[in-house]
């Protein structure tokens, strides 16, 4: 069996994974505003698990429950939303003026706490589309 980060790598961002789409990431990158329902819906894994909002392309803002969140000054700012630390379900308002958000999964290595990874090691989560315009990841 191909590990799953084998057959998602660099340029591969989507498979199909017992009958469902799994992605990689995904990019919100039409200019507007937005209403994200965030969702923790089941976490089987060892690792603390997060939502990670890459944000080196993205210009906007981001509020939560009517505050801005600062983007980070650094080289690959993110927003890193732990499952411990976040409600089950949350929401968070998103003006996209340039540019794209990267939305993924993420996790923290398990014998380096406070260091996040996303993007590699086959981290993925499953995609479907709900309604028109509307898709639960």
């Amino acid at each position: 069996m191909i590990p799953l980060a084998y057959q998602l790598g660099h340029n591969h961002f989507e498979m199909e994974y017992k009958g469902r789409k799994l992605i990689l990431f995904y990019r919100l990158d039409q200019k507007g505003n937005y209403r994200l329902k965030l969702s923790f819906i089941s976490v089987d894994s060892p690792c603390r698990q997060a939502i990670v909002f890459h944000l080196d392309e993205f210009e906007g803002k981001i509020y939560a429950k009517g505050k801005e969140l600062k983007k980070e000054k650094r080289k690959f700012p993110q927003l890193i939303f732990p499952e411990d630390e976040m409600p089950r379900e949350f929401e968070l308002e998103v003006v996209l003026k340039e540019g794209n958000l990267v939305i993924c999964n993420g996790y923290e290595y398990p014998d380096c706490p406070e260091l996040w990874g996303s993007l590699s090691n086959g981290c993925a989560m499953y995609m479907e589309e709900i309604a028109k315009g509307r898709m639960r990841s």
